[in-house]
């Protein structure tokens, strides 16, 4: 199974492995899937965090790199903490998820998308410039990385609840 870490320094690596590889990265707190819009040409890709990560920031310090890979995947634009994981994914026919490795032109269009990434946060030209219809077009959204890159930097914390099974309706206003 092939996958790309993107590790807490924002390097990239891509990997040839087994789904318990990937789970070791996020013991003993565990992992969370992270949903990537499921429209051409995104669609089988799912992104894998650190389920608690942002709760730790001295052992899982927010990846700004691998949250932008996420949200330029339009993922949700929040900060992600710790290892950044990406894997294929199909819809599976029941509830469970089904992670897939990567092929290789995932692989590629993930890799370039990482480099983009960086090329942008350092002010410096696309990877592969023939992909932008224009030069305009890559300096808006290498400005939207540097902003985004900015608020992730930026934002708060998300705060956490713990309700118990007894207390669940009432937190949720009576809905179940």
């Amino acid at each position: 199974m092939r996958y790309v870490v993107i590790a807490d320094d924002g390097e990239l690596h891509v990997k040839d492995g087994y789904w318990t590889d990937i789970e070791v990265l996020f013991r003993p707190e565990g992992w969370a899937g992270v949903r990537l819009h499921q429209a051409t040409p995104m669609q089988g890709f799912r992104g894998v965090v650190n389920d608690v990560g942002l709760l730790m920031p001295e052992k899982f310090p927010r990846n700004i790199v691998g949250s932008l890979v996420l949200i330029a995947l339009q993922a949700g634009q929040q900060p992600y903490a710790g290892p950044v994981v990406i894997t294929g994914f199909q819809e599976p026919p029941n509830d469970d998820p089904d992670y897939t490795g990567l092929d290789d032109e995932q692989a590629d269009l993930v890799t370039v998308l990482h480099a983009d990434v960086k090329h942008a946060l350092a002010g410096e030209q696309p990877t592969r410039p023939e992909d932008w219809e224009d030069f305009g077009g890559w300096l808006v959204w290498a400005t939207f990385v540097r902003q985004s890159a900015e608020e992730l930097r930026a934002m708060p914390t998300p705060g956490i609840t713990i309700v118990s099974g007894g207390n669940l309706r009432d937190f949720l206003g009576g809905r179940s």
